[in-house]
């Protein structure tokens, strides 16, 4: 977890390997959103939604039908780097180019991020934990480490501890649309 971090960890987002069909999402990041949910952990994105395009190479939920595939992707990026961490579901220590792009945005943007597989020649840092581990950490670090941080007023209220960066300064857009349009036509 951060380091000296007096903030109470509430959010995850989740990045995974989409794959050649939905089969990963339903059978897998579903019950992990469900899981992380059950123990009071919000889950900004992926929603636990209907996949309309099966066996296409970009997800859409329901709700996203007819969106442009980089509105999706930018959504789900801020929506990641608003959590306050990012678990990337990394099956079989696999990584799509969506899901490496994803993660060097998070990287750039500060996010904290842990995986569930280690990740061979992978230059972002980040720890390997089971999302049973990774839930055990935040409920230690809510419940023992923030109140103990705070009682011992560890931080200044005038000098919180820096929020997420803000993605505006990143060209997020733009290199979305550049890596889907180049990513898309492969």
């Amino acid at each position: 977890m951060r380091k000296y971090n007096d903030q109470e960890y509430k959010s995850v987002g989740i990045c995974f390997r989409f794959g050649e069909n939905s089969e990963n999402f339903i059978n897998n990041v579903i019950p992990l959103i469900k899981y992380f949910e059950s123990n009071g952990i919000a889950v900004t994105t992926p929603q636990a939604k209907n996949v309309i395009n099966q066996n296409e190479s970009f997800l859409l939920l329901e709700g996203e039908q007819g969106m442009d595939p980089a509105v999706v992707e930018y959504a789900h990026v801020v929506n990641c780097i608003d959590a306050d961490l990012v678990f990337m579901y990394n099956k079989d220590g696999r990584m799509g180019n969506s899901m490496r792009f994803e993660l060097e945005q998070m990287d750039n943007a500060g996010q904290e991020i842990f995986y569930a597989e280690p990740m061979p020649n992978l230059r972002v840092n980040g720890r390997i934990l089971t999302p049973q581990e990774l839930v055990k950490e935040i409920q230690f670090h809510n419940k023992e480490i923030v109140p103990m941080l705070k009682a011992r007023n560890f931080f200044d209220n005038d000098h919180p501890p820096q929020k997420q960066a803000d993605i505006k300064g990143f060209g997020l857009m733009s290199d979305i649309k550049q890596f889907l349009a180049d990513d898309l036509t492969k």
